[in-house]
């Protein structure tokens, strides 16, 4: 296999902050096992092995003692309580990276386990140019554009696609970005 030449610097904030009851389980989905470790421990992992660092998990309000046994053993990594929505959470983690103000950060979604380094790569990289990257997948599925419960028309898949993460920034530009918003969160 060919060397991988290290990635810039680059912090990450994982969002864990959420609920997650939709899994219908007695801890939020961030915290349940999957392949033998909490979910969480699976995203935290894969950014450290791509070379984070800082990591900041923003938890939910009473979350650490679920948070610290799911990351038991993992140095490097931060916990700040996380916000009533996702823009708050990851607001909060902005701002405990202040001090530190990396070049790079990546946001990442806790409840998504498989983070895979070419993945993390790609954008890290890409931030080189761009004040923000964000990886993506085409739309497969046929879809429609309803109005009310009826299909009105068909949806043009070749021009959507799902939003995925880690989505990653300059941090300058996305700290002053959520700094600078004042609409709903």
């Amino acid at each position: 296999m060919p060397a991988t030449s290290p990635l810039p610097p680059f912090a990450a904030i994982v969002v864990a902050a959420g609920k997650g009851l939709r899994a219908g389980q007695a801890v939020p989905k961030q915290f349940a096992l999957w392949r033998g470790k909490p979910v969480l421990r699976q995203s935290v992992e894969s950014l450290q092995a791509a070379g984070a660092y800082p990591i900041i998990v923003a938890i939910p309000p009473d979350g650490e003692e679920l948070a610290s046994a799911a990351l038991a053993g993992m140095a490097g990594i931060r916990f700040i309580e996380g916000g009533a929505t996702r823009q708050d959470s990851v607001r909060a983690a902005l701002e405990a990276l202040v001090s530190e103000h990396p070049e790079r950060v990546l946001v990442h979604d806790a409840a998504r386990a498989i983070v895979p380094h070419v993945v993390v790569a790609r954008v890290v990289e890409a931030l080189g140019h761009a004040p923000g990257a964000i990886p993506v997948l085409p739309v497969v599925d046929s879809l429609a554009v309803a109005a009310g419960n009826r299909m009105a028309d068909k949806a043009e898949r070749e021009s959507l696609r799902r939003v995925q993460t880690p989505q990653g920034f300059r941090f300058d530009a996305i700290l002053a970005a959520h700094r600078g918003w004042t609409g709903p969160t």
